[in-house]
């Protein structure tokens, strides 16, 4: 019970915060307009592409990164670990899950190099994570100059938390990052002395040797996180251009579209909600919906920001297909993947 107990915990989470924008939702007037107006496929067409996109370029940037380390994979092997990554990573295993299968497929090619392949999954991870929270920092700036009273707003209290937090965590990871490139820095003893520590020492080693690595591929590093800012980039594309096809206002007999904010202003608010994505489910929706409607003109349906926040996830499932297709042309191999996870698993406890 306890080993499921975070599980249940988070999707009661979800499903209360879900609830309660529901309801909110319901009181919007504009709501049924939003829902049942005609919509402009094309525009949704596109959304679908910005996240399509979004995912490739992910999968290539860890194929880069395990390349770079000289693992055995190749480029239609990373297709298929990551996008089935990307199915398990909408199941209620989330991150773990993806990051698990994308490191499985990788470890059955490669059985002597376990810890590169974790290596490998666990910074294309924080490559990703670290180039949200530059962009999510850089809008909170901006979202402080053009909506100081949006932050005087005591109901908005965790948005702040979630600028402040993402603003912290930037700053402490460039500095990081800057310091791991300086010449001689990968090359000092003290990172030889972690390979003596007793148990863990030939796991420091290997790390220390991948940390090297990265460090003589400065070049390639600094492509993945250029393809980090990209993918997030594409995000924003997605969440504007849901908006543009959420009413298709020109078949409409008295053509009325709502307004949205421009391109522009989305990349100040949206990265800050995709932080809040990395929380349990209603809170991207939740933070997304608040700062779209924070940011729209005058006239803008206040459940407008959670109806994109809606045809993202399904954006997103359709997405999640190909994983499927992935899934079913090999269900035994993925199985048995699986269950070599757990049974490593259990024998690292018993160690």
């Amino acid at each position: 019970m306890n080993k499921f107990a975070p599980t249940i915990a988070k999707i009661g989470i979800s499903v209360a915060l879900l609830g309660f924008l529901g309801y909110r939702a319901s009181l919007d007037p504009k709501l049924p307009e939003l829902v049942e107006g005609p919509k402009a496929w094309g525009m949704l067409l596109v959304a679908l592409g910005a996240v399509l996109t979004a995912v490739l370029t992910t999968i290539l940037r860890w194929h880069l990164l395990l390349r770079t380390l000289g693992l055995q994979f190749t480029l239609r092997e990373s297709l298929r670990a990551g996008f089935m990554g990307y199915l398990f990573n909408l199941l209620p295993l989330g991150l773990a899950g993806a990051d698990a299968v994308k490191a499985g497929f990788l470890i059955h090619r490669n059985p002597s190099r376990k810890t590169e392949a974790i290596a490998s999954v666990i910074i294309d991870r924080i490559l990703g994570l670290y180039a949200l929270l530059v962009m999510a920092g850089v809008a909170a700036l901006l979202l402080e100059r053009s909506q100081p009273e949006f932050f005087a707003d005591k109901n908005n209290a965790g948005t702040l938390f979630l600028c402040r937090f993402a603003q912290y965590l930037a700053l402490a990871n460039t500095v990081g990052f800057v310091f791991m490139l300086i010449p001689g820095v990968t090359g000092l003893k003290f990172w030889d002395g972690l390979e003596r520590w007793p148990g863990v020492g030939g796991v420091f080693k290997k790390l220390v040797a991948t940390m090297r690595t990265y460090r003589q591929s400065s070049g390639r590093l600094m492509v993945a996180v250029a393809m980090s800012f990209a993918v997030h980039c594409f995000y924003v594309a997605m969440v504007y251009f849901a908006g543009r096809g959420l009413l298709d206002a020109s078949i409409l007999p008295h053509p009325q579209p709502f307004p949205q904010p421009s391109l522009a202003t989305h990349f100040v608010f949206v990265p800050i909600s995709m932080v809040a994505g990395a929380l349990p489910i209603g809170a991207f929706e939740a933070t997304l919906n608040g700062l779209y409607y924070a940011f729209s003109p005058v006239g803008v349906p206040e459940s407008q920001g959670l109806m994109i926040a809606v045809i993202y996830r399904l954006l997103q499932v359709s997405v999640a297909t190909i994983g499927v297709v992935y899934y079913l042309a090999g269900r035994q191999e993925v199985k048995q993947l699986l269950a070599e996870q757990v049974a490593a698993d259990v024998a690292a406890g018993k160690a």
